[in-house]
């Protein structure tokens, strides 16, 4: 990745500086629980299962998207739009004592933020496998986005574009995977999901 550089958009900074000034312990702490990959990776598996277990043969194509989604997202985020808007992170563009950094971070790429394009991405699929869970699992998207810009690391832009193509990246391999599945004569399971 080449030279980073400082630029924001407007409201980052006044909305980085509300949630990241929250000084609180026990906020940090959630804060960190939230952004934890192990945590945020559980999360998604209870999901999965409880969809075998509830929607049974929603489970393969929740779980098969849900791994795509995140993968591709992934990917393009760390080669492509990373390396592309190369935006410095909040934590080394904003003198030390501006910021409240709560946990530590590599001085890369911060546009867009992994953890929230990843965790919209895989909401995606997830709600769709099972709709009467989509309300909490947008929530913990959201927290997960959230909590990278309370821990110092992002910019409220960084998260919000994040979601944004997190989303964008799941609905595109949603619709190629619907498609592929119209081709091959194979309509799926009936469902109000939209997961088939």
């Amino acid at each position: 990745m080449g030279p980073l550089h400082d630029y924001r958009f407007p409201g980052d900074e006044a909305i980085y500086h509300a949630l990241n000034g929250l000084d609180w312990p026990w906020l940090f702490s959630l804060s960190r629980l939230f952004s934890n990959r192990t945590f945020e990776i559980g999360l998604a598996l209870l999901v999965v299962v409880y969809v075998f277990i509830r929607h049974r043969r929603l489970g393969l194509a929740t779980l098969v998207l849900t791994v795509l989604s995140i993968t591709v997202n992934d990917r393009l985020g760390a080669a492509v739009l990373k390396p592309g808007f190369a935006r410095q992170r909040p934590c080394y563009a904003l003198a030390p004592d501006k910021v409240h950094q709560g946990e530590p971070v590599a001085h890369s790429g911060s546009l867009p933020s992994s953890h929230a394009s990843n965790a919209f991405a895989a909401a995606l699929p997830l709600s769709l496998g099972a709709p009467e869970l989509g309300p909490l699992i947008y929530a913990i998207a959201t927290l997960v986005a959230l909590s990278r810009v309370q821990l110092g690391v992002h910019w409220p832009s960084d998260v919000g574009v994040g979601a944004v193509v997190g989303t964008l990246v799941a609905g595109a391999l949603l619709t190629l995977w619907r498609a592929a599945r119209k081709r091959l004569g194979d309509p799926g399971p009936k469902s109000e999901s939209g997961v088939e």
